[in-house]
């Protein structure tokens, strides 16, 4: 697997949504499979139309986009926050579990927006200055799930988004966060699977 980062938020985080979609657009054009987007606005749909049908430009060629569902310990069925909550079938949107396979208070949740969950809380990472550290939140659960989809799509580069997905979801282990299949990724089982 290789990684090409692409960066439109500043040092603190913020960016414009149209730079978004200009990074999505990007990525596209290079010919990429998968997509990690460890970032959101809490907007209306209506706003968030143009990142919405770019998000749909990538599914028209065959683009997994993996998306953090927020860290604001809401429920996002009835909370607007975008990319997580497109609901375009080449989404995994991503709630953040911790060790004890609890949510944590800040992770956003949701039978019907957010489809499972990844390790997400004191996970270690780079930080700015060549250090490291442990940092938390869905930013940090939704690059572990881009990596499997990566990894079971290296197996079969046939699958569609949808289908990995639905692997990623019937391979998980039930744990009890609010998810499409109160599930937490398990990489031996979905790559188990993939090669079934």
């Amino acid at each position: 697997v290789s990684i090409m980062p692409l960066r439109f938020l500043d040092e603190n985080g913020s960016g414009d949504l149209n730079n978004g979609v200009k990074a999505i657009d990007y990525a596209i054009d290079k010919g990429v499979d998968v997509i990690s987007a460890s970032w959101g606005a809490a907007v209306s749909r209506d706003q968030a139309k143009p990142l919405i049908e770019a998000i749909e430009r990538a599914r028209a060629k065959n683009i997994t986009f993996v998306v953090a569902a927020a860290n604001d310990g809401k429920n996002n069925d009835s909370y607007e926050v975008y990319p997580a909550n497109s609901g375009n079938d080449n989404t995994i949107s991503v709630a953040a579990m911790n060790m004890a396979d609890t949510k944590p208070t800040w992770s956003n949740y949701g039978k019907a927006k957010v489809h499972l969950s990844s390790p997400g809380d004191t996970i270690m990472s780079t930080l700015p200055g060549d250090k490291y550290g442990n940092l938390s939140g869905t930013s940090m659960a939704t690059p572990l799930v881009a990596g499997l989809v990566a990894f079971v799509k290296a197996q079969d580069a046939n699958l569609k988004p949808y289908e990995i997905r639905s692997l990623l979801q019937a391979a998980g282990v039930k744990i009890g966060i609010e998810t499409a299949c109160d599930c937490r990724v398990d990489a031996f089982n979905a790559v188990y699977i993939a090669l079934s």
